[in-house]
């Protein structure tokens, strides 16, 4: 996908297009509403790509976005006028209707991956986005974002949590980002393999480091998805779900994932094979 993204740069220049994204559009989707960018039921997922010298110009959108970085070198973003510079493993909210932009000041691509709840948006019809006069919306005179939650922390948090498969919230209540979207960091202990499990709700996963496999037995069929970092895959809704690490080294995922859109309508199950 690197690769894809790089060749559309000369194909598409940064004045042509608002955003220069790859969409993961999965085939199985009825387009009911035009070629709507579903990946799962509930959320889209897409690349991302900003080159050096580059702006994203300032926007705002109803769909709320939670965006992982894949590589930055002086990368930055801004939110709701908080500009902070970006890390590979970073993980940065968007909030609904916030004025936000995007640029890189460094010498090497910036790439991330997008999550929004978009197909919520396009079942209700209220998917619209406003432009901003300027490139740009004022930053503020401030240090730090609260829309900005560094992968060095989650890490060393993940880290300091006992047993061979630990999951780490990002909010320290332990609450979702919103009603619709929320995330989760992951550690898998070298050679372990995770208790299978389904929700209803889907995850979009990315591999922040390591290698893997991960089983999925959904109701219209199963597949078995090797993986590496900074690959991307996604698990559906009500299916089970086993995870296993490779032997050389854990594993660090993080999880994307519309559980709280569930939650919100009292529609959150779970269940484990003993049940």
């Amino acid at each position: 996908m690197r690769e894809i993204m790089l060749d559309t740069a000369t194909i598409v220049p940064e004045e042509m297009a608002e955003r220069r994204a790859l969409m993961m559009v999965n085939p199985g989707f009825p387009k009911t509403n035009g070629p709507s960018p579903y990946t799962t039921d509930t959320l889209y997922t897409g690349f991302q790509m900003v080159l050096p010298g580059e702006t994203a110009p300032a926007h705002r959108h109803m769909a709320y976005a939670v965006r992982l970085i894949l590589e930055s070198d002086r990368g930055f973003t801004s939110v709701a006028g908080h500009k902070v510079y970006l890390e590979p493993g970073d993980l940065v909210l968007t909030p609904s209707w916030q004025w936000h932009y995007h640029g890189n000041e460094g010498s090497k691509p910036l790439f991330w991956v997008d999550c929004l709840d978009i197909p919520l948006h396009v079942f209700a019809r209220i998917n619209f986005l406003e432009l901003y006069p300027t490139p740009r919306v004022p930053d503020l005179p401030t240090e730090g974002s609260p829309f900005h939650f560094p992968w060095k922390a989650a890490r060393q948090a993940l880290d300091a949590l006992p047993g061979p498969h630990v999951i780490y919230n990002y909010l320290t209540n332990g609450n979702h980002f919103s009603r619709t979207i929320g995330a989760q960091a992951e550690r898998i202990t070298k050679g372990y393999a995770t208790l299978r499990l389904r929700e209803t709700c889907s995850f979009i996963y990315v591999v922040q480091s390591g290698r893997g496999s991960t089983r999925i037995v959904a109701p219209t069929g199963e597949a078995t998805i090797e993986w590496k970092e900074k690959d991307v895959f996604v698990v559906p809704a009500w299916s089970w779900v086993e995870h296993r690490c490779g032997e050389d080294a854990d594993a660090y995922l993080c999880a994307l994932t519309d559980r709280a859109f569930g939650e919100s309508l009292g529609l959150y199950r779970a269940s484990y094979p003993t049940e």
